[in-house]
């Protein structure tokens, strides 16, 4: 009986283990090479994938801010796709805002970028575009938040504009550091 208890209590502990490990694993590396039916996007993400050995699929099943914090800010760069938003001057720096509209949920990343990394997106998406062009990202993230309000403005004249408040559903809001641009498609 203690050998059937002692032979349970080792099942137990290797399957915790594993289970753990299950958890913690990191995202499996893309294939160094090329396959027959890979994209231009799919390639561009592999090559930036594996010269920053960035975060990849973070994104799937992410309900809670906490969980965001958890996969973006783990001090290694981070890889998404989005669209341009706003490119603005603060406090001497400049900034990109990114959207990402993934399957699973909505981020907006505000990202530190170089003024050389701004200025070549200026010029790949002039302000005529009524579609942003799409990028493949790769970004130190520090930090992750949700708001619990958000405003939109919708301009009726100079003066006038018909503001929004939606409060019941928000994307994430993620702050970091720019680390490469590439363009993908534009539109």
């Amino acid at each position: 009986m203690n050998t059937t208890r002692n032979s349970f209590k080792l099942t137990m502990a290797v399957l915790a283990m594993l289970a753990l490990a299950a958890c913690t694993t990191a995202t499996p590396p893309m294939p160094a090479t090329p396959t027959p039916t890979e994209t231009h996007e799919d390639a561009i993400i592999r090559q930036l994938a594996a010269k920053y050995q960035a975060i990849l699929l973070w994104e799937q099943n992410i309900t809670y801010t906490l969980q965001a914090q958890e996969r973006l800010t783990t001090g290694k760069p981070t890889l998404f796709t989005g669209g341009v938003e706003d490119i603005f001057h603060r406090n001497g720096k400049t900034f990109v805002r990114f959207s990402d509209s993934g399957a699973w949920t909505s981020f907006v990343f505000e990202l530190e970028c170089s003024p050389s990394m701004a200025n070549t997106i200026l010029t790949a998406n002039p302000s005529s575009d009524d579609y942003p062009n799409d990028y493949v990202v790769v970004a130190n993230i520090r930090e992750v938040s949700r708001p619990i309000v958000v405003l939109r403005a919708s301009p009726l004249s100079e003066e006038e504009a018909e503001i929004e408040m939606a409060s019941s559903y928000t994307p994430f809001i993620a702050r970091g550091t720019c680390i490469d641009v590439a363009l993908v498609r534009a539109d």
